[in-house]
């Protein structure tokens, strides 16, 4: 058991707490150990860890004990669990900024020249670069809205 004072800014407020709560797997069936942490202390302890990129070891002492949050964070991401979590997320957030909440996401390709640095139609910020058969270097950039 956790008793924890302080705040952290990765730590979900109520209403995405509510949300993607629904989302997770707490009812456990058949036999096992019971599960005795608090699930929404270890999703605040996977966000700060997702936030701050620290290591699992050094989850402050507030949260969870880190090995009891690694076990859920990695049970969840082998089972879509923690995508639906961060598609509901997404969602809310987007809502929140009056935004469409179900962005479109489309895929920019330009042709950038026989040599990198030369470019003819070059695409600002390109998330990779590859080189054809016939040597022309394209550009390709993911616009996700």
């Amino acid at each position: 058991m956790c008793h924890r004072i302080k705040a952290y800014t990765s730590d979900l407020s109520d209403q995405p707490w509510e949300t993607i709560r629904e989302l997770l797997p707490l009812r456990r069936e058949g036999a096992g150990r019971p599960v005795t942490i608090d699930m929404r202390q270890a999703i605040n302890g996977m966000l700060y860890i997702v936030k701050t990129g620290s290591q699992w070891e050094n989850l402050p002492g507030g949260f969870p004990h880190y090995q009891s949050v690694y076990y859920h964070y990695r049970k969840w991401c082998l089972d879509g669990t923690w995508e639906r979590v961060n598609r509901a997320l997404v969602w809310l957030e987007r809502r929140r900024q009056g935004r469409c909440p179900y962005p479109a996401q489309g895929l920019s390709i330009a042709k950038v020249s026989k040599r990198p640095g030369r470019a003819t139609n070059a695409v600002t910020m390109p998330a990779s670069k590859s080189k054809d058969a016939n040597g022309i270097w394209w550009s390709i950039r993911w616009d996700t809205g």
